[in-house]
């Protein structure tokens, strides 16, 4: 029998017949490798124009010296066959121009893939700045893409950026613009939902190490101005500020004289510091102030009590805890006394609201 020439009866062909055979094999093995290899980089990916969004991102990352299947792969042998016959669809797809934008992960990557590079064991960031024990997050099940989705791609599936088809208008410059901080990494408002769906601290010492203060409250005068910038803007003191206080209920007053008063954090200083014009004898003098800035006043106080407030935590310092009080009525012009005797010793109910001392700011009091 003869096939190419070659007769399989001597030992002869048999023999190159069979060198035949094993080079066509090599052959074909050394190809599906250098073919393996050539699919398996990013620069093959980009060669598919629906993916320019991605590869152009990926260039603009952290990981953009990691290849694409060292993330998109789970590890083993096993996966990777299966993703490469996957594959096949993909690239049917691409000729036929059948595919649908945006190109969405059949699903997540799972931890197994991040943990094949990073460590559970890291307790902060890279900045040292926020606390974040890995470990007891894996834990929980939590996967680390619920957090970190935005490291390599910007989120621009989830923004919206990948339906259009107009996939030549991402250069590289385009790839950067796109993993920008804002869109790659997890905002604190994600933290605090989390911790508090799972009933989990959200005090700012249990994510940050050190508390930075904003550019915006660095400068020295600060605290005495900051307040003007409350009444022309509060909500965004409320961006912050929301997380760090809790809410009482001590005024019904709206805007940021209601927010003062009913947000903890604010109290702490308000309720606890008085004023520096607050000296011992403001009660003297106090209602001339209020008569020309009754406003200013009503920032910290109220005129009246609001009877359901948060006790030990507000100001205890309403108007009508002393001006509603009837001893002070009828007060005559011409009486050089602040209020009519009227039989009744001063005693202990005057100094519930006036200093000790206020009898020597006219009378004389020898040893």
């Amino acid at each position: 029998m003869k096939l190419l020439g070659l007769d399989f009866r001597t030992t002869e062909g048999k023999l190159k017949v069979f060198i035949l055979v094993a080079g066509l094999m090599v052959f074909i093995g050394a190809a599906s490798v250098g073919a393996i290899k050539v699919t398996s980089t990013p620069q093959f990916c980009s060669t598919c124009h629906e993916m320019a969004p991605e590869y152009v991102t990926w260039a603009a990352s952290a990981h953009n010296t990691i290849s694409c299947t060292s993330c998109h792969i789970e590890p083993g042998a096993i996966n990777f066959v299966k993703h490469k016959m996957g594959a096949m669809k993909q690239v049917y797809k691409h000729v036929t121009k059948s595919y649908v934008t945006p190109i969405e992960l059949p699903e997540p990557i799972k931890n197994e893939v991040c943990l094949e590079c990073h460590s559970n064991f890291r307790r902060v960031t890279p900045t040292g700045d926020i606390i974040f024990p890995h470990q007891k997050h894996v834990a929980e099940k939590l996967e680390c893409v619920e957090c970190h989705a935005g490291v390599v791609h910007g989120n621009i599936e989830k923004r919206g950026f990948t339906t259009a088809t107009d996939f030549a208008k991402w250069t590289e410059g385009v790839g950067r613009a796109h993993m920008k901080p804002q869109f790659t990494s997890t905002g604190m408002d994600k933290c605090i939902e989390c911790h508090e769906v799972k009933d989990v601290a959200v005090t700012c010492n249990t994510c940050h190490k050190e508390l930075i203060r904003p550019p915006s409250h660095q400068p020295a005068a600060w605290k005495q101005n900051h307040g003007q910038e409350a009444r022309d803007n509060f909500l965004a003191c409320d961006k912050c500020h929301s997380k760090t206080g809790t809410w009482v209920m001590n005024s019904r007053d709206p805007g940021v004289q209601g927010y003062i008063k009913n947000n903890s954090f604010c109290l702490e200083c308000h309720a606890k510091n008085k004023p520096p014009g607050h000296t011992v004898d403001w009660r003297n003098s106090h209602g001339t102030k209020a008569k020309e800035n009754k406003a200013g006043c009503l920032a910290c106080h109220q005129e009246n009590r609001i009877p359901d407030s948060a006790q030990g935590i507000v100001a205890k310092s309403s108007c009508a805890n002393c001006h509603s009080r009837p001893m002070h009525q009828g007060v005559k012009a011409q009486n050089k006394h602040p209020f009519p005797i009227n039989g009744q010793p001063i005693g202990k109910s005057c100094m519930t609201c006036h200093p000790q001392n206020l009898c020597n700011t006219c009378h004389y009091i020898g040893k």
